[in-house]
Formats: C-alpha cells, structure tokens, sequence
C-alpha cells in the first residue's frame, strides 16, 4: 500500500522566515510553480523526512506522510522557538492519482518526476486511482527511493533524485557541502540503479540482499521485471551499462 498523507497549515507573521530556516529549498519558486517538494536534514546531512509545500487558500500548507508526522511535529515545534508560527490541522483526504482526469478540489502534480498527482479533497473518482504496481514501476524508472526507506539509513542519502530536494544556498550547509563532495568526488559507497530484463526465474525480493546473485547490495523495489537495485559503486564503475543478474545480462541506467 502506497503511504497516507495529511495536511498541517502555518499561521502567523513569521511564516516565510520560518519555513525558510527549516527547508532546504527556496519558498519563492511558489511564486512559479503550486508545489514544492522539500525536506528536512539534520546538521550533518542525513536524511530526516521530507514534505511537499503548497499555498492552499491564502495560506502555506505543509503535505506529510502520515507514518513520519511524529518527527516532523517535533523538529518543527523544536524549530519553531519564538516564532510568530502557528499550525492547524486541515481535515481533508489527500490521494495520489497516475491521471490529472479526477475530480478534486486541488490537484497538483508530483514536482519529482513524473510520478503522477496529488489531489486534495472528496469528490473523487474512484476509477482513477492508480494502482500501487504501477507508482512501483515509476519509482524504479526515475530511481527514486521513497522516503521511508531513507529513514533507515544510517549514512547520508543515497544517490537518487537529490536536485529535487536540495538548494545549494540554504537548508543545512554542511550536509549539502558534504553530500555534494560525495556526488563530484564519486566517492559513494553505493548507488542507486534502475535494472530492466531481469528474469522470472530469478530469486528476488524486496529487502532481499544480492549476495546470493554475486552482487553486494539490495533491492529496494521489484515490479515485474524491473527493480531498483542498491550496489556497490566500485562493482558499478566496473560494468558499463549491463549487470549479470541470474546468469542473464540486464541493462541499467544510474
């Protein structure tokens, strides 16, 4: 099942600064754009979850996963100190759709990739709710790893879709000065690849270790016969563009 998600709204004169303060990406590109995705690390660049920001009738707004609201609401309200900043609940249902063609009060589409739609509201047609295989295959396309996985790394993020989070001139510094090093210097202990072709006969699970198939890592996703494979990225920088998975080469992108 895909993850639920709510809604908190912010009040006050200090809202800007604020949310400013705690995200690592910049406010004003709602002037351009209905949704930002965002999220929030700790002082040394670790993930610790992320959101997407919207302005949702006058007023900034704050889209969670409801399995990580306890940690948002601590580091906000630890945060918060002084601020003129204060949140509501928005009793309204959110819902992911793989169409734009449903009845909503607002729809937003998914700033990450194309990974679909984020609707608000109750009238819905249910038709149009996507199937969970299907926003499995999208992740696996775009190699994105969704955040509750991040959440039991214990080292920085992986590499993934991170533009899409970070802005080099606020948030954490030193996390971003750090996580970028990792990325230009390529000296990532593993990345993230997108492998198509694997075979039915292949033994493969999520959360399964590869060592049975030769390669150290994991696998994050499988839908079909596509997955998102964690590996080492001495093996990766090794191969050009396929892996032996099964005894049968499969192509990958990273």
């Amino acid at each position: 099942m895909r993850r639920k998600q709510g809604i908190i709204g912010l009040r006050g004169g200090g809202v800007y600064s604020f949310l400013s303060s705690v995200f690592s990406n910049d406010l004003c590109l709602l002037n351009t754009q209905d949704i930002i995705y965002s999220m929030i690390l700790n002082h040394k660049g670790r993930f610790v979850v992320d959101v997407f920001i919207i302005m949702y009738e006058g007023e900034y707004a704050i889209i969670y996963y409801e399995d990580s609201f306890q940690v948002l609401k601590e580091r906000l309200l630890r945060l918060r100190l002084n601020s003129d900043v204060s949140f509501f609940p928005i009793d309204l249902p959110v819902f992911y759709t793989l169409s734009d063609n449903v009845l909503a009060d607002v729809v937003f589409k998914d700033p990450r990739a194309d990974l679909g739609y984020i609707c608000i509201g109750y009238h819905t047609n249910s038709e149009s709710l996507d199937i969970y295989e299907d926003y499995k295959g999208l992740l696996i396309d775009n190699k994105i790893v969704d955040s509750d996985i991040l959440l039991s790394e214990k080292s920085f993020p992986l590499d993934y879709n991170l533009y899409c989070a970070f802005s080099q001139s606020k948030g954490c510094y030193i996390g971003q000065e750090v996580i970028m090093r990792i990325l230009v210097k390529d000296i990532r202990r593993y990345r993230i690849v997108s492998i198509k072709g694997i075979s039915d006969s292949v033994s493969m699970s999520e959360g399964m270790s590869l060592n049975h198939l030769g390669l150290d890592g994991e696998c994050i996703y499988l839908a079909n016969t596509s997955a998102l494979l964690k590996i080492r990225n001495d093996y990766i920088q090794s191969h050009h563009n396929t892996l032996m998975i099964g005894g049968v080469k499969c192509e990958y992108s990273a």
